[in-house]
């Protein structure tokens, strides 16, 4: 998808604006309420430090979290706390994302300053069906600036009020992390060099059309995780207590005949097993058992496929990392792979984690920050938030001052 027709922020004089933007700061929490990576508060800074030393103000629109009411534990507070210390500058948190309360805050705002509004999926309007729901919903987010910016790409995927809806109401520009995002993924996906190997693990189900999607590109498919066990359920195979989509057993069987050779499940297991770690070929896993991640034999097998390789896509981890001693096959690959000679894209949150726990993020070509957007980019025609930008500069890019050069 090109970024030729979408507007980049730093073509934009900011000056005296105030800029409503979309963050995805939907930072990982431990059980204090602590977060315990700010990765996604970190590739927005060049954006937020565009605008504030050029004169802007800025409103935050973030969610964290999936809540279903107005769950005190997911409020943006520790985030506003981190942000702030983070950029240097005090962030006024508001307890609400609409009202007068907010518009008069926002009113009295100088360039330079910073307010992040509450977790915006504290609103149902956000994620609404109804259509003319979200869209007031978001006519009243974008009556609180007068510039959109998009610095959320792992939200992007979604017809959200605050991502698609927003930038019909007032002009939409991508943030500097947003672009490098499409950039990084356009050069290493869309044209990949041969022998072209993906990973696919996780629990999502939106992984299954990524596999049927990336079917005819890639060379190989390296299963794990979640997705893999509904693969090996798929194929006939006994998986004891294993966790799995059932509602996507048949899918997976219609791949697998589809597929020939290019879709390689688990040869080997680390189950849980009576509260212990045991080792099993698959083919020897019976009730009682939960299949936790890839066994030994499987790594061996997957680096032998991963070594010759050119291009490597990953999203979702192949065991249940965040458990020890099950971390172990998702840390083995991402070690092996950081030192291959191949363009490297890695996706998803948890894929992050263990690349960082490694101290291998900064070798591989690209880390994505979103997980589902990341997949939906690669795999489908259609994003949501690109077509937005798009569609917004159609309508208000005149009323933008553009920066001359």
């Amino acid at each position: 998808m090109d970024t030729m027709d979408i507007i980049d922020i730093r073509n934009v004089d900011v000056e005296g604006k105030t800029v409503v933007m979309r963050v995805d700061y939907n930072l990982p929490l431990d059980e204090n309420g602590k977060v315990t990576d700010h990765t996604r508060i970190s590739t927005t800074l060049k954006t937020l430090f565009y605008i504030i030393n050029n004169g802007g103000k800025i409103v935050l629109i973030a969610h964290l979290g999936r809540p279903k009411s107005r769950d005190p534990r997911l409020k943006m507070d520790v985030v506003a706390e981190r942000l702030s210390d983070i950029l240097g500058v005090p962030v006024k948190k508001l307890d609400h994302c609409s009202g007068e309360e907010v518009e008069q805050c926002i009113k009295k705002m100088k360039p330079g300053d910073v307010v992040l509004l509450e977790n915006i999926r504290f609103y149902s309007e956000e994620t609404e069906k109804d259509e003319r729901v979200r869209e007031d919903f978001a006519k009243k987010l974008a009556g609180l600036g007068d510039i959109y910016v998009n610095e959320a790409f792992a939200a992007s995927h979604r017809n959200h009020a605050s991502i698609t809806g927003v930038p019909k109401y007032i002009p939409g520009c991508c943030g500097l992390s947003f672009l490098r995002e499409i950039n990084m993924i356009n050069s290493i996906a869309k044209n990949p060099e041969k022998p072209y190997v993906a990973i696919i693990g996780g629990a999502k189900d939106d992984k299954m059309l990524c596999i049927e999607s990336l079917l005819p590109k890639v060379d190989r498919i390296l299963m794990g995780g979640i997705i893999g066990n509904t693969f090996l359920k798929a194929k006939g195979l006994d998986i004891g207590d294993s966790e799995y989509d059932e509602a996507l057993v048949g899918k997976a069987g219609e791949l697998l005949k589809k597929a020939g050779d290019k879709i390689v499940l688990p040869e080997d297991a680390m189950v849980e097993y009576n509260g212990d770690p045991e080792h099993f070929p698959v083919s020897e896993v019976r009730k009682g058992m939960k299949i936790m991640d890839i066994g030994p034999e499987t790594v061996v097998h997957y680096k032998n496929v991963l070594r010759y390789a050119k291009t490597i896509v990953w999203t979702g981890p192949l065991g249940k990392f965040e458990k020890k001693p099950y971390e172990k096959g998702t840390l083995y690959i991402a070690s092996f792979i950081s030192g291959l000679d191949a363009k490297t894209l890695v996706g998803g949150g948890d894929s992050i984690t263990a690349m960082r726990k490694l101290n291998l993020a900064e070798r591989m070509t690209h880390i994505s920050t979103g997980g589902g957007a990341f997949a939906d980019y690669i795999t489908k025609e259609r994003f949501p938030g690109i077509e937005a930008l798009r569609e917004s500069r159609r309508l208000h890019g005149h009323r933008l001052k553009l920066n001359k050069h």
